[in-house]
């Protein structure tokens, strides 16, 4: 069993500062905007405005951000961290390449279909590629007037083996509320207890945390030493089980788009979301095709616009 391998890789980016401009402003006058994203806006304008005070076009800054996987989940992270500002700014990123537009691309439920792949779970994984919502697949089980949130959050609390009490403080509702739902998923979702079972186990035996390379259960990948003492090790074993096959998974695609597009334009993913360029005369119909075969067996919203946030704004189920 192999040790998961660093994962770094360079994107291009590039922001029109007139546009970042009115974007502060808006943010500012925004009374409903927290005092933390007005700051985070103002010091990400001055910062890409100071750096580019020598540029030829003061209008336009052109940078690089370093991608890397970091922590137990695999998924990628930033240095500079641009994509952590407010979604406003996003307004401001355009692509590198003259001519070229944005598509976005949001995987469906992601991290709770690939749990449920590598539990077996025929029934969740029917109704998924069947386009329903996957969170309502039990929701006769639940008690009368339940709600969609209510129904996912309990989902995804079994999955990772959230405790009554944390589910109750995130539901607003008693313990003992929260203790029912619980049980209601270990009864019906049999095979989510089963893969939690066998997770425990293996970790166990390893002495690390483990996860699937992807979708390939068979190839299991440590992740990072398991210290048992820790009294959240068995619920940190459940979502890197999850949480670091996506993350790997995702790191594959990101492989692929390079290998496709260059490493001379933007190339985005932020967790179960990527963004990248295509020439504007690109056939929509065309990417979309080449994005669901990018991201099957996942279902996936897709999105074009002249800058992120239009085309993460615009994207929708196809």
């Amino acid at each position: 069993m192999r040790v998961s391998e660093e994962f770094r890789y360079e994107t291009p980016i590039r922001f029109r500062l007139d546009v970042l401009r009115e974007v502060v402003q808006e943010v500012s006058g925004d009374a409903s905007a927290t005092a933390t994203a007005k700051n985070n806006i103002i010091k990400l304008y001055e910062r890409l405005s100071g750096q580019n005070r020598f540029a030829e076009n003061p209008d336009e800054f052109l940078g690089r951000m370093e991608g890397h996987a970091k922590g137990n989940t695999c998924r990628v992270y930033y240095a500079p961290s641009y994509t952590q500002a407010p979604r406003a700014a996003r307004k401001a990123i355009v692509p590198v390449g003259e001519g070229n537009r944005f598509v976005y691309l949001d995987i469906k439920s992601a991290e709770y279909i690939l749990n449920s792949y590598f539990a077996g779970d025929k029934g969740t994984i029917s109704a998924y590629e069947e386009g329903e919502d996957v969170y309502l697949l039990y929701s006769k089980y639940f008690p009368e007037g339940s709600s969609r949130k209510v129904m996912k959050e309990a989902l995804i609390g079994g999955m990772y083996g959230l405790t009554s009490f944390t589910l109750s403080k995130r539901l607003g509702c008693s313990e003992r509320e929260a203790k029912g739902l619980l049980s209601l998923i270990v009864y019906y979702r049999k095979e989510s207890t089963q893969l939690n079972n066998y997770i425990i186990s293996t970790v166990k035996n390893v002495g690390w945390y483990v996860c699937p390379n992807g979708f390939d259960d068979e190839d299991l990948v440590k992740v990072a030493p398991v210290d048992f003492s820790d009294r959240k090790w068995v619920n940190r074993a459940f979502s890197i089980y999850t949480q670091s096959a996506l993350g790997l998974w995702m790191q594959s695609r990101i492989r692929l788009l390079q290998e496709k597009l260059g490493e001379s334009f933007t190339l985005i993913q932020v967790f179960d979301s990527l963004l990248f360029e295509v020439p504007k005369g690109a056939e929509e119909e065309q990417v979309i095709n080449e994005i669901k075969e990018l991201v099957s067996p996942f279902r996936v919203e897709v999105g074009f616009g002249d800058n992120f946030y239009e085309a993460q704004m615009s994207a929708k189920s196809v």
